[in-house]
């Protein structure tokens, strides 16, 4: 049986990071965004 709770926590911190990522991308072109290797991984 799956553990539901943790299946939710997990997707709880997936949505946490994107929306770090999609804040420290606001505003910045993509061109920005891959000359720096480091933050574009």
């Amino acid at each position: 049986m799956r553990e539901y709770v943790r299946d939710h926590e997990r997707l709880e911190h997936m949505l946490e990071a994107i929306d770090r990522i999609l804040a420290f991308a606001e505003g910045k072109t993509k061109d920005e965004m891959e000359a720096d290797n480091l933050k574009y991984y």
